[in-house]
């Protein structure tokens, strides 16, 4: 058995035999997660910027073992390892961490596990003291769990409820703040905005540039101007409250036009408007929200 290095040093003939093998190797997946023949063009596009790298084990004649990293300065992660059936419980995945840890120069990359396949997976990673940090239901397929082992989850889009009068100002650009009780925890976060009844649509979304946690008296005083809110209806609104959210709003961008919300969930979801706000981790949901900016 050989271990190959598939990265940005490769010349191009020799490294597009390397991927023709390695998408004949892993083409069983295409049934597992969606658009994952899109993600692999992206995969192969980027070991020429250095972001991806490719470790391949082989024998005399095939391919019997992928692992696919990605290296950036945000992210360490190992987005697959496989093995071929047959030379299963042979070293060979042990092989590929091993190779995977030492190019990333991190012994607790980022790893994904779905849940059809936890319970082959869970002695292996153990034996390289992975933890698991969460689960996240339906990211990839309805109603399947995803394991996330060495780094949690970060939730990158949401869906927050308004009250149409605020919705307006936020699409007009004189609303650029929020006021929140509770707020999600991911500034980095893709925010569509649901106007309430009586409008009861999609009607964009907006990047944040920062959230701002204090007591109310201090929010008021900072962001009173932008708020666009009552006095009486913020002091009513945070009432009893010792804490409260700003969320700073970079900018906003509308819809071609307004959603119904049951146009871009399925019925399986069970989806109903928001009273604060939710997570929207589907990414097959995320796809059909950005066709429609």
């Amino acid at each position: 058995m050989e271990i190959k290095i598939i990265n940005c040093s490769l010349e191009d003939a020799i490294l597009q035999k390397h991927l023709s093998q390695i998408r004949l190797f892993l083409h069983d997946l295409t049934c597992n997660y969606p658009f994952f023949e899109e993600w692999l063009e992206r995969v192969f596009s980027s070991i020429k910027s250095g972001e991806r790298i490719i470790v391949a084990c082989e024998n005399a004649e095939n391919i019997i073992g992928v692992a696919i990293l990605k290296d950036t300065p945000y992210e360490k992660k190992i987005c697959t390892i496989r093995v071929a059936d047959g030379f299963r419980r042979q070293g060979i995945g042990t092989m590929l961490m091993i190779k995977s840890r030492e190019l990333l120069k991190d012994n607790y990359p980022l790893i994904t596990v779905s849940d059809e396949h936890i319970d082959g997976f869970r002695h292996f990673l153990s034996k390289f003291n992975f933890k698991e940090k969460c689960k996240v239901k339906s990211v990839y397929r309805y109603a399947h769990d995803e394991y996330y082992f060495n780094k949690p989850y970060l939730h990158q889009c949401v869906l927050i409820s308004i009250r149409p009068q605020y919705a307006r100002r936020i699409m007009s650009g004189e609303k650029t703040v929020e006021f929140r009780k509770v707020c999600f925890s991911n500034p980095n976060s893709k925010v569509y905005v649901y106007s309430s009844s009586p409008v009861r649509k999609i009607l964009g979304y907006f990047e944040v540039e920062k959230i701002v946690k204090a007591d109310p008296k201090s929010l008021w005083h900072q962001f009173a101007d932008v708020g666009y809110v009552d006095t009486k209806d913020f002091q009513k609104y945070y009432e009893g409250k010792q804490q409260g959210y700003a969320i700073c709003i970079k900018r906003f961008v509308n819809f071609r036009q307004a959603i119904d919300i049951n146009d871009v969930f399925d019925e399986k979801f069970n989806i109903h408007p928001p009273q604060n706000y939710m997570y929207i981790d589907n990414v097959v949901i995320q796809r059909r929200l950005r066709l429609l900016e």
